[in-house]
C-alpha cells in the first residue's frame, strides 16, 4: 500500500490541527513548448526519513531535516549528491532550515529550550566539496509558544516567522540587527516566505470558519519610515476551493508559487485531512492592481488555475523552488520520505502536439490497468498518475479544444473508477457548459 503521511512528522502540518534546469535533450514541440528530461531525481536515500529540503542560494547545496542520528536534525548534501553533513548535533530536535542570502548562515526551529520550539541560527562555511559549521548556533526569538517556519528577507536583515505566541497563528518579524520582534500579518497565517524582491510575503492563510484549512495568500510589504520597520500593506488570495493548501515557496524570479496540496481523501476516511497523500502544485503570481477584486482578492486564481507539477499517487509535500530552477520536495514514491527534485513541469514533457499528449496518456496509462490492480499493491497509483497525465494535454495544448474536452472525459471516467463521484461529474459539467462547441463530446459526457 502506497503510505500516508508519518504521524512523526504531524508536527510541520500544525497549521491544519489548530534551477538550472535537468539536463537533457532539447526538442521543439509544435506549440513552442521545448522538451526537457523531466525524469524526477532522488537527493537522499536514507532508511530514516528526510523532509523540508532548502536550497542554498548558489543551488549547490540542499539542507534538510533526518532522523537518522535518532532525532531531528538539519543535514546538508550537495543538489548532485555524494557526502552527506550534520549541521546540528542537539539531542532535541531541530527542523526547518532556511538559508540566509549570503549562504553563510542556516536558520532553524528547535526544542533545545522551548518543547513547542524557538528559532535559532547558525554559522556555517561552505567549501567546494563540503558544508561545515562556525561557533555556536544562537537563539534569536525567546518567547513561550510555537515559533515556527523562519525565512530571511532577501537583505538579510529580517526573519519571519509563524508564532502562536499570542494564542493565535501569526506571521511575526524580527529584526537581526536589534532583535526586536513585531506582529506583521492583519488576520492570521503561518508558514511565510519572502518573495525574491523583498515587496510580497507568500503564506498560507487560515480558513477559521472551516476547521482551520488552507489556501496560499500573498500579503504586500511596505516600509514604515516613522517607526523603521515594516508592515502588511493587504493580503490577497491565490487559492481557494475545500482542498487544503500550505507551505507556499517561490519560484526565483518570483512570477510564480509553488506549494502543497491535500485535494483528496486518499485514506477513504469521508474527509480530506493532512493524514491524506498531498501533490505539489504552483500557481502563477502577478501584482497587478487591475487583477483585483471588490473583496481586494487576487481574481488571478479565476483567471489560471494552479498547475498541478506531481498527483497524489504518492506523498509529495514541503517544496522549495531552487535557484537552480528545479523543485525539490520530500516524497515516498521510493518507500521512505526522502529529498526528491523534478522539473517544474512535473515528470511529463510536452509532446509534438495535442493529439500526441492525448494518446501518450492514455495508452501509458490505461483506465483497464488501473482497474485490474485497483486492490493490489499498485492501489491507486496509477489511476492518479493518468489524471496527471490528461492535465498535461489542457497545460500544454489549451487552444486544442477537441483534445481538451477528450481529456475531461477520459478524466471523469479516471475520477469514477477511483470513486470520486463529485469530482468525475463535476468534470462532465465542465465538458457540458464550456464545451458547447465540441459535440460529440459532450454526448457522451451526457450519457
Amino acid at each position: 500500500m502506497i503510505k500516508t503521511l508519518p504521524k512523526k512528522f504531524c508536527l510541520c502540518l500544525l497549521v491544519f490541527t489548530h534551477v538550472i534546469f535537468l539536463t537533457g535533450p532539447v526538442n521543439a514541440t509544435s506549440n513552442g513548448e521545448e522538451k526537457f528530461d523531466v525524469t524526477p531525481r532522488q537527493i537522499t536515500t536514507h532508511l530514516s526519513d528526510d523532509l523540508s529540503p532548502a536550497v542554498s542560494p548558489d543551488g549547490k547545496w540542499v539542507a534538510f531535516v533526518s532522523r537518522r542520528s535518532g532525532n531531528l536534525d538539519i543535514w546538508v548534501k550537495s543538489t548532485t549528491g555524494g557526502r552527506t553533513f550534520q549541521i546540528t548535533t542537539h539531542q532535541a530536535d531541530d527542523f526547518s532550515p532556511t538559508w540566509s542570502p549570503n549562504g553563510n548562515k542556516i536558520a532553524f526551529v528547535s526544542k533545545r529550550a522551548d518543547a513547542e520550539g524557538d528559532i535559532w541560527i547558525i554559522n556555517v562555511k561552505r567549501h567546494k566539496t563540503s558544508v561545515t559549521i562556525s561557533g555556536k548556533p544562537q537563539q534569536i526569538t525567546h518567547e513561550l509558544g510555537r515559533d515556527l517556519f523562519p525565512d530571511f528577507s532577501p537583505d538579510g536583515n529580517y526573519l519571519i516567522f509563524a508564532s502562536n505566541r499570542l494564542w493565535t497563528d501569526d506571521i511575526w518579524i524580527t529584526s537581526l540587527k536589534n532583535r526586536t520582534h513585531k506582529k506583521l500579518s492583519l488576520d492570521g497565517g503561518t508558514h511565510p516566505v519572502w518573495s525574491p524582491d523583498g515587496r510580497h510575503i507568500a503564506f498560507t492563510a487560515l480558513r477559521a470558519m472551516d476547521g482551520g484549512n488552507g489556501d496560499i495568500s500573498v500579503a504586500a510589504v511596505a516600509r514604515d519610515v516613522r517607526e523603521a520597520g515594516l508592515f502588511i500593506q493587504e493580503s490577497y488570495q491565490l487559492t481557494d476551493g475545500p482542498a487544503l493548501d500550505g507551505f507556499p515557496h517561490w519560484s526565483p524570479d518570483g512570477s510564480e508559487i509553488v506549494f502543497t496540496r491535500f485535494a483528496y481523501d486518499t485514506n477513504q476516511d469521508g474527509q480530506v485531512t493532512p493524514d491524506d497523500r498531498p501533490a505539489i502544485l504552483r500557481v502563477a503570481f502577478a501584482p497587478n492592481a487591475a487583477l483585483r477584486d471588490t473583496t481586494k482578492h487576487f481574481a488571478i486564481a479565476k483567471a489560471e488555475k494552479p498547475f498541478w507539477v506531481t498527483s497524489s499517487a504518492h506523498v509529495d509535500f514541503l517544496p522549495h523552488w531552487g535557484r537552480d530552477g528545479n523543485i525539490y520536495y520530500a516524497s515516498n514514491r521510493g518507500d521512505n520520505l526522502d529529498i526528491w527534485k523534478t522539473h517544474p513541469n512535473g515528470y511529463f514533457s510536452p509532446a509534438y502536439n495535442a493529439a500526441d499528449q492525448f494518446n501518450t496518456a492514455i495508452s501509458e496509462y490505461p483506465l483497464d490497468i488501473g482497474l485490474e490492480y485497483r486492490d493490489r499493491f499498485v492501489d491507486d497509483v496509477l489511476l492518479f498518475e493518468r489524471i496527471l497525465a490528461l492535465k498535461r494535454v489542457n497545460n500544454f495544448f489549451p487552444e486544442e479544444r477537441r483534445w481538451t474536452a477528450h481529456a475531461l472525459l477520459e478524466t471523469a471516467k479516471t475520477y469514477w473508477a477511483l470513486g470520486y463521484r463529485d469530482s468525475a461529474r463535476n468534470t462532465l459539467r465542465q465538458i457540458k457548459t464550456s464545451y458547447t462547441d465540441q459535440q460529440e463530446t459532450r454526448g457522451l459526457a451526457n450519457l
